[in-house]
């Protein structure tokens, strides 16, 4: 859908925005870590973005909820 989306609106540099990244990715199978799930998700958004030149894929992506010391393990993704 996104992709002819992209290809139909293509000369408009064409906005989608997802909102947000947890609402539109599959999910996490057994065994698999998050940060290669959300890259292998993002990467192949990235590919879509790139088919229509002028595009933006706007993804929303928020921390956990969750404490933590360091701020970078409040970030799950990429």
């Amino acid at each position: 859908m996104i992709a002819e989306y992209l290809d139909r609106h293509r000369d408009e540099k064409p906005l989608v925005i997802f909102d947000t990244l947890g609402k539109v990715k599959p999910p996490k199978r057994s065994g698999e870590e998050s940060f290669q799930v959300d890259y292998s998700h993002c990467s192949k958004l990235k590919i879509l973005a790139d088919s229509a030149p002028g595009s933006t894929i706007l993804i929303i992506h928020h921390t956990r909820k969750a404490d933590a010391t360091d701020f970078v393990d409040l970030v799950s993704g990429a």
